[in-house]
């Protein structure tokens, strides 16, 4: 309901990560194409990075069981938005916001993927957020010729 969305929100201001975990936890297991998923978007980008990166497990779930495109792209954009502030913290060398280099790749992975999503929202969206990725320089080399560009050219053959 709505009123569920304003709390979760309020939650959220408060920088309580214990109850946001618990909501977080709580919206995955319920998304659906409800009023749920019309608050999801503005849920995620609310979150801190660090609590994005402890639940990619739970949204990666989302992003395979969740009907509506808008839930599933807003998943990549919250991704994607750690991801870039990742890169900007490396550049800045203030450190890192992925423990290890292997949980960042995992996460662009996860992220590629989407390119083969059902919806050509969600693949458009996936394909507009990795071009923001490399354009803020946070894709790393070895990632962007095999995968990415794969990807990114199967999706020219979309109907």
């Amino acid at each position: 309901s709505v009123h569920a969305a304003e709390i979760c929100l309020a939650l959220v201001t408060k920088n309580d990560q214990t109850l946001c975990a618990a909501v977080f936890a709580e919206i995955c297991r319920v998304v659906t194409e409800d009023e749920t998923s019309a608050f999801v978007p503005q849920f995620l980008q609310a979150l801190k990075p660090s609590l994005i990166i402890s639940r990619i497990p739970e949204l990666r779930q989302m992003l395979n069981s969740a009907r509506s495109h808008a839930v599933r792209s807003a998943v990549v954009v919250a991704i994607c938005n750690v991801l870039a502030q990742d890169a900007a913290a490396r550049r800045r060398t203030t450190g890192q916001l992925f423990q290890k280099e292997s949980q960042r790749d995992a996460a662009l992975e996860l992220v590629a993927s989407r390119v083969r999503d059902v919806s050509y929202f969600s693949r458009a969206a996936t394909l507009r957020e990795l071009s923001r990725l490399a354009q803020a320089k946070a894709i790393p080399r070895a990632q962007v010729p095999a995968r990415l560009l794969k990807a990114a050219s199967d999706r020219l053959h979309d109907r």
